[in-house]
């Protein structure tokens, strides 16, 4: 019974927020430009670096491997790293609102 009532709370509340925030999202995304050209704009900047990038890495003689085990490493620690602070939050969530 009392599950109900706070779903049911959760959802006027839910409801009233989207209401609420409906012009301002209106006006953010009449506001703002596409973010086509703001991508189009970053992959322009960064491919400059990245022809270059070879020739640096011949240079002073580093395998073409190193870059990509570093970054893979990067991604694999902030992912693993961000999926068990998400899990401890869910499962923390979950026992608070355990009724």
């Amino acid at each position: 019974m009392i599950a109900k009532l706070v779903m049911a709370l959760l959802n006027i509340i839910g409801k009233i927020v989207s209401i609420l925030l409906l012009p301002l999202d209106l006006a953010v995304t009449s506001l703002l430009p596409d973010l086509s050209g703001v991508m189009t704009s970053v992959s322009q900047y960064l491919r400059l670096p990245a022809q270059y990038m070879g020739w640096i890495f011949e240079l002073v003689h580093i395998p073409a491997i190193v870059p990509t085990l570093i970054i893979a490493y990067w991604v694999f620690k902030y992912a693993v790293t961000g999926a068990v602070a998400g899990t401890k939050k869910v499962i923390t969530l979950y026992r608070r609102f355990k009724m």
